[in-house]
């Protein structure tokens, strides 16, 4: 005897023959679990719209990816508008899927109104620096989001104001990942500003721009005041010797940052050895992990790190 389908499951099968998709039969078996993945299947706009349909009653669902399909900004509006209605989804995943302006701009509705979503991540989705403004306006208004993934946007300068706003004003973030944009060194001083402000925030991922020494000065700045961020990731950032000296300065007198990547810079050996020999005379200091990733260090030098900082991980090649 075929069990009765719960309201999710019946309204998910009547969208599909309206729309004329293939009902998805992973997706009807998790309608009652809490997570469900539906990464790499080329699921279009229609597919997306027929499962934001059946998610609109569900009360099941608490995790939703969706990465690396091509609902483009149909597929998103759809999302927007059943989160503005679900009250249960926590964790939203729509990464590579080429939203684009529209896609986001709808989101962004849905993530100032949204009670329940705690995570989203919008990486590689190919959206403008106007857009990104505008989602971060949405953000600062959010109660509950706490994690936010804008990776590989190709986004600029000119959208750091208003994610420089956000940073200081929004009271809930305590993940955001900016890595392999485009900014510079004059939105690397902005986003600073913002997170030198920010009381919540724990991990920032700058990673693969380019900010250089002068915005290396910005974040050198962040880390001698702000006593809440504990995972800061500036990898591959065009920071020379110049910047090695200031971030040297910082880390002598920070006490509360966890994790330093800090690697694919070309500080050269003597601007690691600057850092190194900062964090060996910081009696205070809480790294647990400093990656160097593409810079050689003297080996005397990471042995005495190891005996003063016997919890320090390292990474480096050394010499």
């Amino acid at each position: 005897m075929a069990l009765e389908r719960t309201a999710s499951e019946k309204v998910y099968i009547t969208a599909c023959k309206k729309l004329a998709v293939l009902p998805i039969s992973s997706f009807i078996k998790h309608l009652q679990l809490p997570n469900i993945s539906l990464i790499h299947r080329c699921l279009g706009h229609l597919d997306v719209k027929a499962i934001a349909a059946a998610l609109t009653v569900n009360v099941s669902v608490s995790k939703l990816n969706l990465s690396d399909n091509v609902m483009s900004s149909g597929g998103a509006k759809d999302l927007s508008e059943m989160l503005q209605d679900n009250y249960y989804i926590t964790h939203l995943d729509i990464s590579k899927n080429k939203i684009g302006d529209k896609g986001v701009s709808a989101l962004a509705t849905a993530v100032f109104q949204s009670h329940t979503l705690e995570h989203l991540n919008l990486a590689s989705n190919n959206f403008s620096d106007l857009m990104a403004a505008q989602l971060a306006r949405a953000v600062v208004r959010s109660p509950c989001l706490t994690y936010l993934n804008l990776n590989n946007n190709q986004l600029g300068d000119k959208a750091c104001t208003a994610l420089g706003y956000c940073l200081t004003e929004n009271c809930s973030l305590i993940s955001i990942n900016l890595s392999w944009n485009c900014f510079q060194w004059q939105g690397a001083t902005i986003l600073a500003d913002g997170v030198k402000n920010n009381v919540r925030l724990k991990t920032f991922d700058l990673s693969w721009n380019g900010i250089g020494d002068k915005g290396m000065a910005a974040f050198s700045s962040v880390l001698k005041v702000n006593r809440v961020l504990k995972h800061l990731n500036l990898m591959n950032n065009h920071i020379g010797d110049q910047g090695a000296q200031l971030l040297a300065s910082a880390l002598f007198e920070n006490e509360t940052l966890c994790t330093l990547h800090i690697g694919l810079n070309p500080m050269g050996t003597a601007g690691g050895h600057r850092v190194c020999t900062s964090i060996l005379c910081n009696e205070s200091t809480s790294l647990q992990e400093v990656d160097f990733q593409g810079i050689a260090l003297d080996s005397n030098l990471l042995e005495n790190l190891h005996l003063k900082h016997p919890g320090l991980r390292m990474t480096s090649h050394e010499i």
